[in-house]
């Protein structure tokens, strides 16, 4: 028997205590926890060497059983920098002295212990965070509230943070950053959108390569069509559809050839922009139960004879099309 199958059997039997199912489950840091929780309710003197073992179970043993700190598990527990966090946070409500030295190494949890824990900078542990972007962003905007010169060199060096960094720190252009940025399609275009205000034309080579980021670059910076970013966009149906929609407001023929590809959005193309049936793209719409439905429903008016073998395929969309039409 292993220590979970002895502990639902003590569970499960709705017994206050198993002596011989104990010696089982004892051996196992989980399953002691678990078994002091919710079925002793109570301190397992015996089983406390596995336990602080784990310092993910000794710490739920501190604050769920004992009700504060497990002196005899803090050597287990330090060593773990998540759990040094969670313990200082939820069982110490303070600094951790001793531990401090095993999680000012870990840049995540550098910062979550000097924001909840020491509630300011940790200049020891600087040099850790530092050397992660994601964590040196986050030190730098909820800790040190500010910009924080010596990690920008690591920040800048991922266009998300770089980005992000510009947005809620410098609250500005950050020219150091700006050839990173520049290679991630999507944050060029909300760099130019948020931080620049306005076209960055050194970037749109690159934000034209990406259909969607194209298509909102156009919208809402251009405000109108980009003839250059259009032999991109066009190859997405999804995206082709959209330009056509909202930027072109009409037709947009060289792109039908990569939108009649997709049933979902040739079907959406014929309802909202050619506002009638699609001949060229019925033989791909009728390949899909759901869309050959809906086009028969709203652009044929009428039964459509031709994708009816399809459509009965679909227990679903066969009786709706029986029912409606």
């Amino acid at each position: 028997m292993t220590p979970e199958e002895a502990y639902n059997f003590v569970v499960n039997l709705g017994l206050k205590r198993h002596k011989k199912s104990e010696k089982i489950i004892m051996t196992d840091p989980r399953w002691a926890y678990r078994y002091t929780a919710n079925v002793m309710k109570g301190r397992w003197p015996e089983a406390e060497s596995v336990i602080m073992k784990s310092p993910e179970y000794a710490h739920h043993y501190a604050q769920d059983i004992i009700k504060g700190r497990f002196l005899e598990a803090e050597p287990y527990i330090m060593t773990d920098p998540e759990w040094v966090y969670e313990y200082a946070h939820n069982i110490i409500k303070g600094r951790f002295p001793e531990a401090e030295q095993y999680i000012m190494t870990d840049p995540e949890w550098v910062y979550f212990y000097a924001e909840n824990i020491i509630e300011g900078r940790w200049p020891e542990a600087e040099q850790y965070i530092m050397t992660d972007p994601e964590w040196a962003f986050w030190y730098a905007h909820h800790v040190i509230e500010g910009r924080w010169p010596e990690a920008e060199p690591v920040i800048m060096k991922h266009p998300r943070l770089a980005y992000m960094y510009a947005l809620y720190i410098i609250k500005g252009r950050f020219p150091e950053a700006e050839p990173v940025i520049i290679t991630d399609p999507q944050y060029a275009y909300q760099y130019a959108e948020n931080i620049i205000k306005g076209r960055w034309l050194e970037a749109e080579p690159f934000i034209m390569t990406d259909p969607e980021s194209a298509l909102l670059y156009a919208g809402d910076i251009i405000k109108g069509r980009w003839l250059e970013a259009e032999q991109y966009i066009m190859t997405d149906p999804k995206y082709a559809y959209w330009y056509a929609r909202d930027i072109i407001k009409g037709r947009f023929p060289v792109a039908e050839q990569y939108i009649m590809t997709d049933p979902e959005w040739a079907y959406r193309y014929a309802r909202n922009i050619i506002e009638g049936r699609w001949i060229e793209a019925e033989p791909v719409i009728m390949k899909n139960p759901c869309y050959a439905n809906w086009y028969a429903l709203n652009i044929i008016k009428g039964r459509w004879p031709e994708a009816e073998p399809v459509i009965m395929k679909d227990s679903f969309w066969w009786n709706m099309y029986n029912t409606i039409l």
